[in-house]
């Protein structure tokens, strides 16, 4: 080993991560959506579909869509296994394109379809986040960057966002890079 610090993962490697852990937050808040406190037997085979919806920047300049195929191979995944108490999941996917005008647009859309759950893969989460709380749809968020993320009561982060990624930085600085001292810099105001 050259004892330099070398990065363990690529935003790709991240985002994959982060979509992975989505899907297995998914199944679990659409399961919990779909069960009415009765019986726990299958809906069976012509029960209404639950339905998520995935919004993000898919085809934004550092392009994400890999994420809609991941979105749409972890539905696929959870129909081959059954569904969810008999109910096929139904993955809608809405491409802001990183736009915050067209997020809004997503959500309202969200809203009206009347998902079960939002996953969301981009910074632009927080413009549509008031039309998705008020709709009360809970949010699965692969990013938790903004503070508005970390706050909300209808926002799940499935990793630590920005806060945890600093203190991934600061580990691997310590573990690889040998380091005794490290400074942290920062932006003086809420979302820094």
């Amino acid at each position: 080993r050259s004892g330099k610090l070398r990065p363990w993962r690529t935003r790709a490697t991240v985002g994959r991560v982060a979509v992975t852990g989505g899907a297995l937050a998914l199944t679990l808040v659409a399961a919990a959506c779909s069960s009415s406190g009765g019986s726990s037997d299958s809906a069976g085979p012509h029960a209404a579909p639950i339905k998520v919806m995935g919004i993000g920047g898919y085809t934004v300049a550092d392009p994400l869509s890999y994420l809609e195929t991941d979105l749409q191979a972890a539905a696929a995944a959870v129909n081959r296994a059954g569904g969810i108490h008999g109910h096929q999941l139904q993955m809608l996917i809405c491409d802001d394109n990183g736009d915050p005008n067209k997020n809004i647009a997503c959500s309202r859309q969200a809203a009206a379809a009347g998902v079960s759950a939002v996953i969301t893969t981009d910074a632009d989460t927080i413009a549509g986040l008031p039309i998705i709380e008020a709709a009360g749809i809970p949010v699965i968020s692969t990013l938790g960057f903004w503070n508005q993320e970390l706050t909300s009561p209808d926002v799940f982060p499935v990793n630590g966002g920005a806060p945890g990624e600093a203190a991934d930085n600061a580990a691997l600085l310590v573990q690889g890079g040998h380091a005794s001292r490290i400074a942290i810099v920062y932006a003086d105001q809420p979302d820094g």
